[in-house]
């Protein structure tokens, strides 16, 4: 039986390390490093998505600099 006292809150039942066993029945503390995403699949989307934008700023200010280019040109001097 528990004593009240010592009872664990709601919100940390779940253990901080998940608990693994062996064949023989022993449980231990899994200590082993997880991967918590960041890895190259998600830095790579961020990247091509980054470049996406950089690419339609680049074009929007290309497409600008030629509509100034020919009102310029179009000009008698």
């Amino acid at each position: 039986m528990i004593e009240p006292s010592l009872s664990i809150p709601a919100n940390r039942c779940v253990p901080a390390r998940p608990l693994i066993h062996n064949r023989q029945g022993q449980w231990f503390v899994d200590t082993r490093l997880r991967l918590r995403g960041g890895g190259p699949i998600v830095l790579a989307r961020k990247a091509t998505s980054l470049a996406e934008q950089r690419a339609s700023t680049l074009k929007k200010q290309l497409s600008n600099f030629h509509e100034v280019e020919k009102g310029l040109q179009q000009k008698p001097g």
